[in-house]
């Protein structure tokens, strides 16, 4: 499937991968000028874990623009493609294969705290402390599946960086994989399935 951004924030759309595709191999291209070709290596090559994948472009040069529309007519069905731009001529758009639009609204601001935080507290927060902050998430307006993509992503990103990973951390991946699991098939939901994963979760865990 292939989306097409018009000024849509970007820390909204990563919200928005994270939480409708917590599983996706992410690709981004953010103000790209160089060869479409590297561009289109990622979008007609496979996921190496045969997974699928989400490329994300944003601030592309519009030099290259009508190379990159001719690469979306080979996109694999395992691959979602999201373009951000602050406008796409209708003349360009026309050559984009089957796709959907989403534009920004005009919304009042509105203060909310930074969903990503609790992904930065994994690391030292002390007992309570990120039930403390997924409360406050919560009741800043975050949905509990936002804020899951969040700290998964935050999971998986410190064990690709671990040469061992032990077996209380493993432990710990299979625990939020299986809360997942449950929530999309019914059998919890996903804010206090959430919930009581965060109350366990301690800085030894990741270490």
């Amino acid at each position: 499937m292939i989306t097409l951004f018009k000024k849509v924030p970007r820390e909204e759309i990563i919200e928005t991968i994270s939480r409708k595709f917590p599983n996706h191999e992410l690709v981004r291209f953010n103000g790209f000028s160089g060869d479409a070709t590297e561009i289109a290596l990622e979008m007609e090559s496979q996921s190496l874990f045969g997974g699928s994948r989400i490329v994300f472009l944003s601030d592309i040069d519009r030099e290259i623009w009508s190379d990159v529309i001719k690469v979306l007519h080979h996109v694999p069905e395992t691959t979602e493609v999201f373009w951000l731009e602050d406008s796409f001529p209708v003349a360009l758009t026309k050559g984009i294969p089957e796709h959907k639009v989403v534009e920004s609204k005009e919304k009042k601001v509105v203060e909310k705290s930074n969903p990503f935080q609790i992904a930065n507290q994994l690391a030292f927060a002390k007992p309570g402390q990120l039930w403390a902050t997924y409360q406050q998430l919560l009741n800043d307006g975050h949905e509990p599946e936002a804020v899951f993509g969040i700290i998964w992503w935050k999971l998986k990103d410190v064990a690709r960086k671990k040469t061992i990973i032990t077996p209380t951390f493993k432990q710990t991946l299979n625990n939020f994989l299986s809360m997942y699991s449950r929530a999309r098939s019914g059998g919890t939901d996903m804010e206090t399935g959430l919930e009581e994963l965060l109350l366990q979760l301690s800085p030894k865990v990741l270490q």
